[in-house]
């Protein structure tokens, strides 16, 4: 398990979560965190993940370690994967090497003909533990915070529309703190805006 995830077990954790049918549409919506679950690139389903058919299986035998978290508001849902692991692409390898390896995945992953496993991308991997430590921050979690302290955090969710295997998703994009606004008062007499 992977350090990120460590301190987690297999499973969810939940807190009044609604089987919101409603996706939140293209903007940036105050959400808060309603389903936090550990799955892999062998499930599939955003919001209750299921193991994927045989025939839907990554060709690769090592699978990669994922937080799925559900979001959602009184306008609707929406879940974003977070990988703990980044691989190197079939184009980064060195033309020595590609004779071993098949370009695989929609991300053109590096994977060993015979042997089934990607190559670990050290820098990917780096910048996969930023992303879920930005994530934690944008939800005000103090470093250290576990898995479980997401539930019922507010975070702030941008959702754009992308292209994916055909398909235009609706995706959350990026993610950042809730900045609580502060209502002034009119401390200014109405006496004192006459003399304007």
């Amino acid at each position: 398990m992977s350090k990120q995830f460590q301190n987690f077990q297999s499973g969810q954790f939940e807190s009044n979560f609604s089987n919101e049918t409603t996706v939140l549409g293209e903007g940036t919506h105050r959400v808060k965190i309603s389903r936090v679950t550990v799955t892999d690139d062998t499930m599939k389903g955003l919001v209750n993940p299921i193991k994927k058919s045989d025939d839907e299986l990554p060709e690769w035998k090592d699978v990669t370690e994922q937080l799925a978290v559900t979001m959602n508001n009184s306008d609707g849902v929406t879940t974003r994967r977070f990988n703990a692991t980044g691989y190197v692409r079939y184009s980064e390898l060195p033309e020595n090497m590609r004779g071993d390896y098949d370009e695989l995945g929609s991300e053109n992953y590096a994977v060993h003909k015979t042997k089934k496993v990607s190559i670990i991308d050290k820098n990917r991997t780096a910048q996969c533990e930023n992303i879920i430590n930005q994530f934690f921050y944008s939800c005000g979690l103090p470093e250290g915070s576990g898995i479980s302290d997401l539930l019922g955090c507010e975070t702030m969710v941008t959702i754009k529309a992308k292209e994916y295997n055909g398909n235009t998703q609706l995706y959350p994009a990026s993610f950042s703190a809730v900045q609580e606004v502060k209502v002034v008062e009119d401390t200014v007499s109405q006496d004192a805006e006459a003399d304007y």
